[in-house]
């Protein structure tokens, strides 16, 4: 059964800070594809994925506990979240963190890609939560994307755009990721939003 961290643990995983936690604005301080190589194998990015492409239908109501009861990965979505962690892999970007929605799709984008996340339940979308948990997401996600990773690593949330959007105004695509730089002072840049197969472009340009 999978390992769930319930929303009243979340300060565990992240810095709490008191200033004011900003959206994501976009900044050009890497805007080629060499740069942000060289700074994602430095570490200190948060980075949201979106499952990868997903099938079928959720029940009403859904069983978290039963992947059954929800969208699936296709064998093409299962081949992208592979592809991610082996561009990873080639890049030398580390990773540290990794953590998942409860449901499944995302769960095992983040296994394929990374290896088996921690699920917290703020990554999942607010209509699965209980309320309070729905009443405290969007200042749990704005703080995980503002908390600088452990030094040398970045951080992997894998999740959803019902999550990330209402909550930032970034859109991600099945199988995008959104990189984020946290400032250190509670706020949080979007760098840019790179898809399953892009990844690999920054070895090219090294």
């Amino acid at each position: 059964m999978r390992s769930s961290i319930p929303a009243a643990m979340v300060i565990l995983l992240i810095v709490t800070t008191s200033a004011a936690l900003a959206f994501a604005q976009p900044t050009t301080q890497v805007s080629d594809a060499d740069s942000l190589g060289a700074a994602l194998r430095e570490g200190g990015y948060v980075i949201f994925f979106r499952h990868a492409l997903e099938d079928g239908e959720d029940q009403n109501p859904v069983d978290l506990e039963d992947c059954d009861t929800q969208q699936y990965l296709t064998d093409e979505g299962s081949a992208q979240a592979r592809a991610i962690g082996e561009q990873f892999r080639t890049l030398g970007i580390p990773v540290g963190q990794v953590l998942s929605s409860q449901f499944c799709r995302a769960y095992e984008t983040a296994v394929l890609a990374f290896g088996a996340p921690d699920v917290l339940d703020v990554l999942t979308p607010g209509g699965s939560l209980p309320p309070a948990t729905r009443e405290a997401q969007p200042n749990a996600i704005r703080r995980l994307l503002a908390t600088p990773p452990e030094a040398g690593t970045n951080t992997i949330l894998v999740s959803h755009n019902g999550v990330l959007n209402p909550i930032t105004g970034v859109t991600v695509e099945r199988a995008e990721g959104a990189i984020f730089a946290p400032d250190g002072a509670g706020g949080f840049a979007l760098v840019t939003i790179l898809g399953w197969d892009e990844w690999s472009d920054m070895a090219l340009s090294d």
